[in-house]
Formats: structure tokens, C-alpha cells, sequence
């Protein structure tokens, strides 16, 4: 169940703060050995409000662990 604090719906939100399963994805996408680039686009509406760099020092981390535990 959703809060009324979360972002809406099909928004723009960081990298792993939506609502995508994006451990899963990237799990699907070492399943079929892919060994090629992948593009992450780490910043978004938050990088105007908040501030570029402690959005992007977040979603780098975030995205470090989540390839990580993918094995990617």
C-alpha cells in the first residue's frame, strides 16, 4: 500500500525508488549474459529540489549494491 509521503505513480524518482522491480530486471538481465553497457539514470526532479550531489552520492550507492547483489 502506497503513502501519501511516496511519490506518484509512474513519476520520476532516483534510480531504486520508484515502483520498478529493478533487482529483478537486473537479475533477468545477467540470466541471459548480457556482458554489455548498462545506463542508470541516477538523477532526477530531486537533483533541482534537493541538490545534484547528495541526490547522486545516494542513487551511485544504491546502484552499486543493487548491481552488486545482481552479479553485475
Amino acid at each position: 500500500m502506497r503513502s501519501p509521503d511516496d511519490p506518484p505513480s509512474g513519476g520520476r524518482v532516483p534510480f531504486g525508488e520508484g515502483d520498478l522491480p529493478l533487482a529483478r530486471i537486473l537479475g533477468d538481465i545477467k540470466d541471459t549474459g548480457y556482458a554489455g553497457p548498462l545506463e542508470l539514470e541516477l538523477i532526477g526532479p530531486l537533483g533541482d529540489s534537493e541538490g545534484y550531489a547528495p541526490v547522486i552520492r545516494r542513487r551511485v550507492a544504491a546502484a552499486d549494491a543493487m548491481l552488486g547483489q545482481a552479479g553485475l
